[in-house]
């Protein structure tokens, strides 16, 4: 059975030098049939080498490129958020602690059955002193 969904998506992003010899050909096959499937691909990698790799691509010419593939509807809402993206790519600073945090408190919310007040989630959250 062939794979799809997410499973898809992995094999076809993955380093072609680190599939199996079955996954090789599978790949192959499909970039045969559809051209347009093997550039966006190579483009997703590209786009994913600039924003985890903070890569020295130009992220202007990389979303003009991105208009020619099977993702071009997002080229727009990337376009709109380019700066965002380049302030990425330069600075070190990252929400992840501070979503952390929302993550937790929502986790005990939910824990508490909404049967609870503000003063009970307070209680529960800050350190007692």
């Amino acid at each position: 059975m062939p794979p799809l969904g997410q499973k898809l998506a992995r094999l076809l992003l993955t380093d072609p030098g680190t599939l199996a010899d079955q996954q090789t050909l599978f790949v192959r096959e499909h970039f045969a049939a559809e051209p347009q499937l093997g550039k966006t691909t190579s483009w997703v990698r590209r786009m994913q080498n600039l924003l985890c790799r903070k890569s020295e691509d130009n992220l202007r010419l990389l979303l003009e490129a991105g208009k020619d593939t099977l993702l071009s509807r997002l080229v727009p809402a990337l376009e709109r958020d380019a700066a965002a993206i380049r302030a990425s790519l330069v600075t070190s600073w990252t929400t992840s602690p501070v979503e952390r945090q929302i993550s937790r408190l929502k986790m005990i919310k939910r824990t508490m059955f909404g049967g609870a007040d503000f003063e009970l989630l307070r209680a529960r959250v800050l350190p007692i002193s």
